[in-house]
This record gives structure tokens, sequence and C-alpha cells, in this order.
């Protein structure tokens, strides 16, 4: 697998609903750089990702006496991190998500094209946009299926007036059966369709960078 070293940044991977394939993107990215990550989403998925991986750094969010994020320690500690750096979000974007964001060179969002998709996806961008952060933002297509017609969606994507990867991720069994051995399918079955796609997108995410 390629290790895309020669443009480091900081990317957070965010959206404003879960099932978009972001905590998959973000894996994904991060195999690619071979880097460190960050969980901020309480269910943890990249965290029990990275268990089963047994390789790689995920790092938690910091917590204040509460358990609650301490979103201003948490932000600190990002900034501290070297580059290249992933970061994973919650389903919902919530306010500390977008204060952290700010400490990130891109902001990756993927989203699959639905109608519920995208109208998150507006108000996803309305708010990063609050933060003055729109311009770091790209759109990349994930969970398509072979019905989609991916000339109407990107119709649909274009007027937000961000960044679109030119490549898709498919919903492809590979990403599934790569995650179950805390892997990316890049890594498990390079040849894959699905591998070629993942490829495709974090050449193009780290050539925006």
């Amino acid at each position: 697998m390629q290790t895309l070293q020669h443009n480091p940044c900081k990317v957070m991977v965010a959206n404003g609903k879960g099932g978009t394939g972001k905590s998959t993107l973000a894996q994904i990215i991060g195999c690619a750089y071979q880097c460190d990550w960050v969980d901020l989403d309480p269910q943890q998925t990249m965290t029990r990702w990275g268990r089963r991986r047994g390789r790689g750094t995920i790092h938690p969010p910091v917590y204040d006496e509460f358990q609650a994020i301490d979103v201003e320690a948490t932000a600190q500690m990002i900034a501290a991190l070297p580059a290249p750096l992933v970061v994973d979000t919650p389903g919902s974007l919530v306010a500390g998500a977008l204060y952290i964001a700010q400490f990130c060179d891109r902001i990756v969002i993927p989203t699959s094209g639905r109608t519920n998709d995208i109208e998150t996806l507006e108000e996803a961008l309305e708010n990063f946009g609050r933060y003055g952060l729109k311009d770091r933002c790209l759109l990349v297509l994930t969970r398509i299926r072979p019905h989609h017609d991916i000339e109407e969606i990107l119709g649909l994507l274009e007027p937000f007036g961000v960044p679109i990867c030119p490549h898709h991720m498919g919903e492809r069994a590979a990403h599934e059966y790569a995650q179950d051995e805390g892997q990316v399918a890049i890594e498990s079955d390079p040849r894959s369709q699905a591998a070629q796609e993942a490829a495709a997108i974090v050449e193009w995410i780290s050539n925006r960078g």
C-alpha cells in the first residue's frame, strides 16, 4: 500500500449524521498515511477497530472530571500531535467537533448522496461556514450502490461550492470484511474494486492538502 507522506496534514472526517461511512473513510485515510488517529466518537467505532488491528495509535479525547469531553484540552492535544493525523468525529456534528475542526487542515465530509444525507450536508456546511472553515471542506461520495446515478448526485452537490472528489466509494463487502480483521480493503484485498476506489480517494485528498 502506498504511504501518502508527501503532503502531510491533519484531516478531520465529519458529517452531521451517522451511516455515511465516516469511520471507514477515516480508517482508510489513516492507514494510507500510516499515522495516528483521534477518536472523538462516543460509539468508539475507531477504537474498537484499533483493538482488532493491534497496531497503530488511536488517541482518546481528553475528559473532564464529569467524564465529558474537555473540548479545549482535546483541541490542544490535536494541535500538539504531529501531522499527518486523522480525527474521527461523532455521528452528529456537535459544537465541540466544530471547535476542534479549527485545528485541522482539511475536513473531509463523506456523503452517500441520499436525500437525508444531502439535507444534513447542507446544515453541516453552514455550521463549518460559521466557524470560517468551509474552505477547508472536501466532499467524498461514499456507500454508493450500483443503481445510484452519480451524475445526478454530483449535480445536487455542486451548488454547495465545495470541492468534490472525482472518485467514489461503493458500498462493498470488502470494507466490512476488512473491518472485522482490523484492516482496510487496501490492505486485506489490494486488488479489489473497493481497494482501488479507496486508494484513488486518499490520493486525491493528499493532493488537496
